[in-house]
């Protein structure tokens, strides 16, 4: 832990003590905290305590001019509050950059920067300066205060002292693991009480063998806006820092509607429902094709109420699923199902056809550890 407000990451492993970083760890935030400073008595009460509990300008900068090095600013401020800062990259915060660095002629004067300069000579207000931090990058509140308000977002229109109705937050991890398959056994493990259809997403890092799931949301609407928020500036959604989409895993609920008269219900009620298949594998091809990250399979993992987990690889795109025998979101596969005219153990093989079905953990029903046929 540094003892000034400059962070230096010299002082943390200086460069002859290099070999005692953690093999296989990189820098993936930064935290603050400060001082008490005297009084500006110029500044209203809530326009000083403000200043008082944000980062300075100088650690924007050095947030902004550092952030392949670190993605993210921690801040615990003095109310109680926790701030997190991600800078953005966009040219709105180059331009910001510009009045947050220091002087050309004494680099090393760090507060002397044209925004710390305006807001010291009260021709511009700490309010105003949390505004352009927020517009430009991604400032939230992680822990509230009575200043900072309830955690969420930090965005147009924010007032200090004013508490603004909760937003929705990015959902809990998993721990982390090494291998993709064991950060979905957890979630699968750990599911607890299936009242109703959940979902959610597997993770992985970008530069490391890392890997973790968000914890299931309930209900049936398979959205990724109900996960992470979309970034306005550049079009992707706000993902865990340094961390991409590796596939889609949906939660069967411990009460399947089982259609009347139907042959193998064991069959039915150890998979899933057509129209939370079809949901779940929406979403999957619609990260597919947004992030390109995830290869020519879209990937599904399907959690079932019995105790198996499975895995479907897809090479359809929207348009294919549409029009296959995944058509009208997979309804007409419960009529289906629900006119007998469809097995339980056929519309297992039906969906094996459509990709490729793999059994990951076993049970009565799944009792091998193969690709469906």
């Amino acid at each position: 832990m540094a003892k000034n407000e400059t962070f230096d990451a010299s002082m943390v492993y200086p460069p002859e003590l290099a070999r005692f970083v953690p093999a296989g760890c990189s820098v993936v935030a930064v935290y603050h905290s400060h001082r008490v400073h005297p009084l500006q008595l110029w500044r209203s009460r809530d326009e000083e305590r403000l200043f008082r509990n944000m980062l300075e300008p100088h650690e924007v900068y050095d947030a902004i001019k550092n952030r392949e090095w670190a993605a993210i600013r921690y801040f615990s401020a003095q109310d109680g509050a926790l701030l997190k800062y991600t800078p953005s990259g966009s040219p709105q915060e180059a331009l910001l950059g510009v009045h947050l660095s220091p002087p050309t002629n004494h680099p090393e004067r760090v507060r002397h920067n044209t925004l710390a300069m305006a807001m010291r000579g009260n021709s511009k207000k700490p309010g105003e300066y949390v505004s352009l931090v927020a517009k430009t990058g991604d400032l939230q509140v992680l822990v509230g205060s009575t200043l900072w308000g309830n955690p969420g977002k930090v965005i147009e229109g924010w007032r200090p002292g004013v508490d603004h109705p909760p937003q929705a937050q990015a959902p809990a991890l998993s721990p982390v693991f090494a291998q993709a398959e064991d950060a979905l056994r957890h979630v699968h493990v750990h599911m607890g009480a299936r009242q109703s259809a959940q979902y959610g997403l597997l993770l992985g890092s970008t530069h490391s063998e890392e890997y973790v799931a968000t914890l299931p949301l309930e209900g049936s609407d398979f959205s990724m806006d109900r996960l992470y928020q979309m970034d306005d500036l550049t079009g992707s959604y706000k993902l865990p820092a340094g961390f991409k989409p590796l596939g889609v895993y949906v939660v069967a609920p411990g009460q399947i509607d089982l259609p009347g008269h139907l042959p193998d219900k064991r069959v039915y009620a150890g998979f899933i429902s057509p129209l939370q298949l079809v949901k779940g594998l929406q979403l999957a091809i619609s990260l597919q094709r947004h992030s390109g990250v995830l290869g020519s399979n879209s990937v599904l993992y399907i959690s079932t109420a019995d105790g198996a987990l499975l895995r479907f690889l897809s090479t359809l795109d929207a348009t294919q699923l549409s029009a296959g025998i995944f058509k009208n979101a997979g309804q007409a596969l419960l009529d289906q199902l629900q006119a007998g005219r469809l097995t339980a153990v056929e519309y297992v093989r039906q969906v094996a056809m459509a990709g490729r079905l793999e059994v990951l953990v076993t049970n009565g029903v799944w009792a091998h550890a193969d690709p469906v046929s």
